[in-house]
């Protein structure tokens, strides 16, 4: 995996014994809220989709772990890998609170792009953010994602329907940016 310099974070395979923190974070209401309609997920659960997602040959999923001490604070993947298309899917969570707004996140997408790009060797690299997280929104512009378009009343959480705006970047953009 590319580092960047004076990177805090560092993405790095998932392993079993990070399905505890998983599992605390996908049963966190608040958490999975701001991206994901939130449904209480059990053990047994849990541990089916980790095993499908280990099987998965679409799928490049890593843990975000600070550099300092690999404390993990959160996971990203690329989902969707189309080796015709050159496409994927970003996905993103910060589970741990105390890490939220201090440039981790986009850290952490600026690696998995170059993963995504160099490593991959895709051309679209796009997402789905609900508009009101601004939070997300920022972090993605600033790693030189566009703005596609709107998906109006696309996502439903917490009884409210939500907008979902679709953003992209290009090989050539994040090569520029």
């Amino acid at each position: 995996m590319n580092m960047l310099p004076n990177n805090q974070v560092i993405l790095s395979p998932i392993h079993a014994e990070d399905l505890p923190k998983l599992f605390e974070w996908i049963n966190n209401e608040d958490l999975v809220s701001l991206n994901a309609y939130f449904k209480p997920v059990s053990w047994e659960a849990h541990l089916k989709w980790f095993e499908n997602e280990k099987n998965r040959n679409d799928v490049s999923s890593f843990g975000i772990r600070l550099r300092s001490n690999q404390q993990l604070i959160g996971s990203c993947k690329l989902q969707y890998i189309h080796p015709i298309f050159q496409s994927a899917e970003l996905q993103i969570r910060i589970g741990e609170a105390d890490y939220l707004s201090k440039g981790l996140g986009s850290e952490a997408v600026r690696l998995l792009l170059s993963h995504g790009f160099d490593e991959l060797k895709l051309n679209r690299i796009y997402l789905e953010v609900f508009t009101d997280n601004e939070r997300a929104i920022k972090s993605y512009l600033k790693n030189g994602f566009l703005k596609e378009g709107v998906l109006r009343e696309a996502g439903f959480v917490k009884d409210q329907r939500k907008d979902l705006l679709v953003m992209s970047i290009l090989k050539a953009e994040f090569n520029a940016h």
